[in-house]
């Protein structure tokens, strides 16, 4: 937890050359004095501003960041960029022509930032001014005027107005209240969004966010709070006066449907999110009685609940969840952060499988709150929260979301009925936008309860998604679940699996799983083969123009490469990988010729290859021919360093190429391209 330092400053707008006389308080409701041991020197000019040490602990701190110690009862001037530091029991007066004066107390500081003040306008701003601030401006007095307050996190622009600001110790959170203000007299700044408020109200700023909404205060309250402070009588911070402890109980009744992953549902004023990643990137979450009070819970599968407090306006010091663990001990964690969504406290689920649990958590003695949680589970589910008050000032015990009669043991509970249901899960098929749908039917004589089904989709062997059938499912009843849109391998095995509750019986089991081997649809008018689905996407060969199907060819390799010849096309492709001399064609690259042998003609088309014929290499029929009568191509290609082989290879072309397999060639793909280039893959 970051410690934040609380500043105090007291304002009391003196408009009295500058802005006509103060206006006179009501000294029947306000318990702050309207008057302040008075400055008895006045600043020199309208830059400068004049500091008094009320008591001992104040420092004066230059522009350059030096510090010197400031006496009780001493002055000294202040000029733009120089401030004040007071320690805890430290307090400081700084008045500011006929303007404003301050009070900094209680391990505070100020620095001024800018000031001018002349008949026709009157400009003050204050950074880091984060503690507890009451300033009165004279609304009569027709002027330009504005007190300007740059705090950690939020802009204050004051207009004419009596307001107090205040900035919790032990929390990043900064309080705004209006004492007198009109619609337009005071504004705040943060998260990109201003707020106004008015007489009565008060809202909280936090270093992530907007203004809250605000809160209704009494005036009276807030002056008797800051009147104590000033006295030097030790005070809680502001908030824990003005905004009360939350009493939210919240069990899953309010959730009607499960929602999707990343979309905000609340619970009882609480927003609520499902995230998306979960605990590893592909969780899964469904609609399940899980404790048998005829209620929907969620089912979380390496899922994680968020939670936001922001608009309970309540101060949250209390989070109880309640779970049913079905994991080991420690596979779940309850947390909470502050309003700068630092961690400020944990719990660890230690429930054994199928057991229940109220996780609790209670802030520190310091009074540090929860403005956000999360609750993550490796399997399990969420049965509701509660943010539970203090009782007679203590923390209470933990508080579960649903009546504890209701959190059964982990006995099988057998259905009444003796007809047993038999649920069959079809195939899954691929639907638009890359979606797995899963089919299912009763084919038993037995009804199944409605939320007494998950159907569960694998990719793989993996789970990327699953859902509760909701509705009961009569003898002959059917229906399907969808997945969300999901990235797919260019092809993968999916299967639909039913996991049936303990209530739910069947006749036969081994129908529950069905498994189909998938292709996600790309448009292209025939799937790749299994042998060439990686070659095609690594490749970018494009869609294939047919089924796979085996083609007549031959195969020759040669110490730079390789040949190979087609029986539909009758060409030789030259496939090069290395050269010694300039070469025809690159390494790397293909090239095709007309195959110029013909029945007939000489087996070998040349004396050279002859000779490797007797060296046990030849080079004949049309791969000789093509090699004798181009000596480019045969520097190119290098010698042959084993004999032709023939036979029927399994092939399939590509919109940008084509890809066969030769066993012979280390059992791999080849794979021309239209552009030229070719490799050779792993099969």
């Amino acid at each position: 937890m970051k410690k934040r330092l609380s500043l105090v400053l007291l304002g009391l707008g003196l408009l009295l050359a500058a802005c006509g006389p103060p206006a006179t308080p009501d000294t029947a409701t306000s318990t702050i004095p309207t008057s302040v041991p008075p400055v008895t020197s006045a600043p020199p000019t309208t830059s400068t501003a004049l500091a008094e040490a009320r008591r001992d602990q104040v420092q004066t701190v230059a522009s350059n960041g030096a510090r010197k110690t400031l006496p009780a009862s001493s002055k000294i001037v202040l000029h733009v960029g120089e401030g004040i530091d007071v320690d805890t029991s430290g307090s400081a007066l700084i008045k500011f022509a006929d303007l404003l004066v301050v009070e900094v107390t209680r391990h505070g500081s100020l620095q001024l930032q800018e000031y001018h003040v002349d008949d026709e306008s009157a400009l003050v701003d204050l950074l880091q001014a984060t503690g507890v601030l009451l300033g009165n401006f004279n609304p009569q007095k027709d002027i330009n005027r504005r007190l300007s307050i740059d705090a950690d996190f939020a802009q204050i622009e004051v207009t004419g107005t009596r307001f107090l600001i205040a900035h919790e110790e032990n929390n990043p959170l900064l309080w705004v209240v209006a004492l007198d203000a009109g619609s337009d007299d005071l504004r705040v700044t943060a998260g990109g969004a201003t707020r106004g408020i008015v007489t009565g109200r008060a809202l909280w700023v936090a270093p992530v966010g907007e203004p809250s909404a605000g809160i209704k205060v009494a005036p009276k309250i807030v002056e008797e709070w800051a009147a104590a402070l000033l006295d030097g009588r030790d005070q809680p911070a502001l908030g824990e006066v003005i905004w009360p402890q939350a009493d939210v109980l919240a069990p899953t009744s309010s959730v009607s449907r499960l929602p999707e992953p990343g979309e905000p549902f609340e619970m009882n004023g609480v927003s609520l999110t499902l995230s998306p990643r979960g605990m590893n990137g592909n969780p899964g979450y469904g609609l399940n009685d899980c404790n048998g009070d005829g209620i929907d819970d969620i089912v979380m599968d390496q899922g994680m609940i968020t939670f936001d407090f922001r608009n309970v306006l309540a101060r949250v010091h209390s989070l109880d969840v309640t779970v049913r663990n079905y994991a080991d001990p420690g596979s779940g964690v309850l947390r909470a952060f502050d309003p700068e969504r630092d961690e400020i406290a944990h719990r660890l689920i230690t429930a054994g499988p199928d057991e229940f649990e109220v996780l609790d958590l209670r802030s520190s003695d310091e009074g540090q709150i929860y403005h956000y949680a999360t609750l993550s589970m490796t399997a399990g589910c969420f049965l509701g929260f509660s943010l539970t008050p203090p009782t007679a000032g203590s923390d209470a015990p933990p508080r579960s979301a649903v009546p504890l009669e209701t959190l059964l043991a982990p006995e099988k509970i057998t259905p009444e009925t003796t007809p047993l249901s038999d649920l069959l899960a079809y195939a899954p098929t691929l639907v638009e936008g890359n979606k797995i749908e899963c089919a299912y039917e009763n084919i038993g004589k037995g009804s199944v309860t409605e939320s007494a089904v998950l159907l569960i989709m694998l990719v793989n062997g993996e789970r990327v998604s699953y859902g509760t059938i909701s509705t009961p499912i009569a003898p002959g009843g059917s229906g399907w679940l969808r997945s969300q849109a999901l990235e797919l391998p260019a092809q993968f095995n999916a299967s639909c699996l039913i996991d049936a509750r303990d209530q739910v019986q069947e006749s036969n089991e081994d129908n529950n799983q069905a498994t189909a081997l998938l292709t996600p649809s790309s448009g292209c008018p025939y799937p790749p083969d299994d042998l060439f689905a990686a070659a095609q996407q690594e490749m970018e060969l494009g869609c294939a123009q047919s089924a796979a199907y085996g083609l007549t060819s031959s195969w020759q390799p040669f110490s730079q490469g390789a040949m190979l010849w087609r029986k539909d096309t009758n060409l030789i492709y030259v496939l090069v990988s290395s050269a010694t001399v300039t070469p025809l064609i690159p390494p790397g690259q293909w090239q095709d010729f007309d195959n110029g042998w013909q029945s007939g003609m000489p087996e070998y088309s040349c004396p050279e290859a002859e000779a490797l014929a007797e060296a046990g290499t030849p080079v004949h029929f049309g791969f000789g021919y093509l090699w004798c009568n181009d000596g480019y191509l045969q520097e190119n290609v290098g010698d042959p360093t084993d004999d032709e082989s023939g036979g029927e290879r399994w092939y399939q072309p590509f919109s940008n190429g084509w890809a066969m397999h030769i066993g012979e060639w280390d059992d791999s793909i080849v794979v021309l391209r239209d552009d030229g280039i070719w490799v050779q893959m792993p099969r």
